[in-house]
């Protein structure tokens, strides 16, 4: 398996901290943004009718979107339990997932700073009695919602705020897999 990327965005660490959870061996093609010489990058083109990354290409089978390439990824390892078998438990962790794109990324990738604030207190409410978003260990749903605070201080987030989604979040940050999809130079 092959994995189109650039370095540093959400969507790149929320994949990258998922396949180095799973152990999984991929080939990591980083890419220059905008770099239309790169073979690479007019492959990964193909691959995307938007042209945007990343893509994961495995054999004749390609898929894009972060979030189905994560949930691909857990179908390529047996026994994991970042993305578990069983229904409900799923269906939580993808609730999270599309909560995750349509209101958490944009609320902190905007500069409406209440934004932010009203999208947070939805996670310190839900996180004040557990440690992780869904069950009792990390799954697809920490690491696509703390892919979203990677930036926080340097985006000006106010997460001190909130005590609980900080202590989440430090948790997540402590963690090997999201210790190494650290963007280059930030690892």
């Amino acid at each position: 398996m092959r994995l189109y990327y650039y370095s540093g965005t959400p969507p790149t660490r929320r994949v990258l901290a998922t396949a180095f959870h799973l152990q999984l061996p991929l080939e990591l093609q980083e890419l220059p943004i905008g770099d239309d010489l790169n073979p690479h990058y007019r492959r990964a083109r193909q691959l995307h009718p938007g042209g945007r990354l990343p893509v994961l290409e495995d054999g004749t089978f390609s898929l894009w979107e972060s979030n189905a390439i994560m949930q691909y990824l857990c179908t390529r390892k047996i026994g994991q339990t970042l993305f578990p078998e069983e229904e409900k438990p799923r269906l939580d962790i993808a609730r999270w997932q599309f909560w995750q794109l349509a209101h958490y990324e944009p609320a902190c990738a905007r500069t409406s700073i209440d934004e932010f604030r009203e999208s947070s207190r939805v996670l310190e409410t839900h996180l004040k009695s557990r440690r992780f978003l869904v069950g009792d260990a990390i799954t697809l749903a920490d690491f696509s919602i703390a892919s979203c605070l990677q930036s926080w201080q340097s985006e000006g987030l106010p997460l001190e705020e909130f005590r609980s989604l900080r202590e989440w979040y430090a948790h997540i940050e402590s963690t090997d897999a999201w210790k190494k999809s650290a963007p280059t130079g930030r690892k």
